[in-house]
């Protein structure tokens, strides 16, 4: 018996989420204690969080300076510095992996739940959750403190609840706008912590809401109730208008230079890493020096767009490279080098681009693709990164799934 998209899951199918989500945690959890990450205290994110602590606000040192900063979003600083006012500064570090072990897991179930709004076929739906759960990437992204678990949990979330779970739901425009409303706002929080969610969850709403314009106002309403305060709270300490995070002009002055490879993660000068101090020169380094973060960025930009418009055929060039490596592999990564790394995302982009070819769910995989491409693209025009893969990875599994999917359309809505 044809059990419908939108009745309950069955025993099984629990069972199936279930266990997918316990081998999530799992494989978070051991990845996190078997993997020697130098990088698992965090960066700018623990500093932040200490100077938090410490009572001295939203802040950061750099260049000699020490003052507001905006080069993290609030979402992982505040967290970090909550998990050591409750417990201790030495549990911060298995408390924040804990978390994200229990993102990836409710990611997992979140995933599972889209793949059957999407009227996925069994096969295709479990295999779409089986790869949130254990895919390489998607596990490594929890072993260090960084926002992506989280971020990651809230945008499949959002998407959730912006897929009606009855097809006929779909044609009210005013139909479960206070779910909209909690999908813009798990949007809001999951960008405090990744900025660069904003552009393909924002082609995901309009895919989903472009034919329901209040919805899609109700979405955007909701974003900028989590989002505007930030924005609110940068425009006073930086005097000007600043995005979520600042980073974008030094970005952009790292990314575009005679050395650059268009990745953050090049090394140079015997294999020590890439670091800004490595791009200025002594009159520039001195220029930063105890100046507040916005005037950094504006000499960085004014610095970077100089060159740019000195060398628009290395840039056009190096802004090619940076696409392929967000939607492929970051090969100036040394983790590149390892089969866990290059063979996932070698797989995940070569089904992205073989779901293009004509099948029953061409439409679902075009839009998986858009959105994967998306991200590649707003990464292109300054620096790429390789843990953007892991949002990357995302929209290609699931175009991979798609490849899965036997099931005639006709029979989910039946």
């Amino acid at each position: 018996m044809h059990v419908r998209r939108n009745d309950p899951m069955n025993n099984r199918a629990k069972f199936v989420v279930v266990a997918l989500c316990i081998a999530a945690i799992v494989a978070r959890l051991v990845a996190a204690y078997a993997i020697d990450a130098p990088a698992r205290t965090g960066g700018e994110e623990t500093l932040i969080a200490r100077h938090l602590l410490d009572g001295n606000g939203f802040s950061f040192t750099a260049f000699g300076y020490t003052g507001p900063t905006s080069v993290r979003g609030p979402l992982l600083p505040m967290l970090l510095a909550a998990i050591e006012s409750i417990f201790s500064q030495r549990a911060v570090i298995p408390v924040a992996i804990a978390i994200n072990a229990i993102a990836g897991a409710v990611a997992t179930a979140l995933a599972y739940i889209i793949a059957r709004r999407l009227a996925l076929g069994t096969l295709a739906t479990t295999a779409f959750a089986a790869a949130v759960a254990l895919w390489p990437t998607q596990v490594f992204a929890a072993i260090y403190l960084q926002p992506m678990s989280v971020a990651i949990t809230l945008s499949l979330g959002a998407i959730c609840l912006l897929l009606p779970d009855d097809p006929r739901r779909a044609q009210d425009s005013h139909a479960g706008l206070h779910y909209t409303l909690i999908a813009g706002a798990c949007t809001g929080v999951a960008l405090l912590g990744e900025p660069i969610l904003l552009f393909p969850i924002a082609l995901a709403a309009l895919l989903l809401l472009g034919r329901r314009p209040v919805s899609l106002c109700v979405f955007a309403a909701g974003v900028l109730l989590l989002v505007g305060p930030w924005l609110y709270r940068n425009a006073l300490v930086h005097g000007r208008p600043t995005p979520i995070t600042n980073t974008f002009a030094a970005a952009l002055f790292r990314g575009n230079s005679d050395r650059a490879t268009g990745s953050i993660h090049r090394d140079i000068r015997g294999g020590r890493p890439h670091r800004m101090a490595d791009d200025l020169t002594p009159q520039q380094f001195d220029a930063l020096r105890g100046r507040p973060e916005a005037d950094r960025n504006s000499r960085l930009w004014q610095w970077a767009t100089a060159w740019i418009g000195d060398h628009p055929a290395a840039y056009v060039k190096l802004c090619g490279a940076r696409l392929v490596k967000t939607f492929w592999l970051d090969v100036d990564h040394p983790y590149a080098r390892s089969p866990l790394a290059w063979l996932p995302r070698t797989l995940a982009a070569a089904a992205t681009i073989v779901a293009l070819l004509p099948s029953r769910r061409r439409r679902l995989a075009l839009a998986a693709c858009a959105i994967a491409v998306a991200i590649a693209l707003a990464a292109a025009p300054a620096l790429a990164e390789a843990r953007n893969s892991v949002f990357v990875d995302l929209p290609q599994l699931l175009a991979a799934a798609c490849l899965l999917d036997r099931r005639s359309l006709s029979a989910d809505t039946k």
